[in-house]
């Protein structure tokens, strides 16, 4: 069901499809995110490039470009985002590990954004 859903409400606003890659539902409303992580298959943590957040109860959305943003949101967990039976899942599900095995993933309320990620990364390998 949603399957259909989600490509008919971008289409309704308008949006390419070229412009999303990744869907965020929301459990408590009645919105939705249609994300656009051009380098989801080959960056191991990629960046938010756009996001269009859609209130489906009030039929209205927002987009939100990070293309020239120096402290974009960073994706994390890739393996959540992708079917079981998805040819990239066991290699998502290493990356996943590998960052659990280094710590850092320890405290995520750091880990959201580019520049915290990097300087996480940075603590963890370089000065150790």
């Amino acid at each position: 069901m949603l399957k259909g859903f989600i490509p008919a409400v971008a289409k309704a606003l308008s949006i390419n499809e070229d412009d999303w890659n990744l869907v965020k539902l929301f459990t408590k409303d009645f919105r939705l995110s249609l994300l656009s992580y051009p380098d989801f298959h080959t960056d191991s943590y990629p960046a938010l490039k756009k996001s269009i957040n859609v209130d489906l109860s009030k039929l209205s959305h927002r987009i939100t470009e990070y293309s020239n943003s120096e402290n974009p949101p960073i994706l994390h967990r890739k393996e959540t985002m992708v079917l079981t039976d998805n040819p990239h899942y066991e290699h998502f599900t290493q990356i996943a590990s590998e960052g659990e095995n280094a710590g850092l993933y320890e405290n995520t309320r750091i880990i959201g954004f580019k520049q915290s990620w990097l300087n996480l990364i940075n603590r963890h390998f370089i000065h150790r």
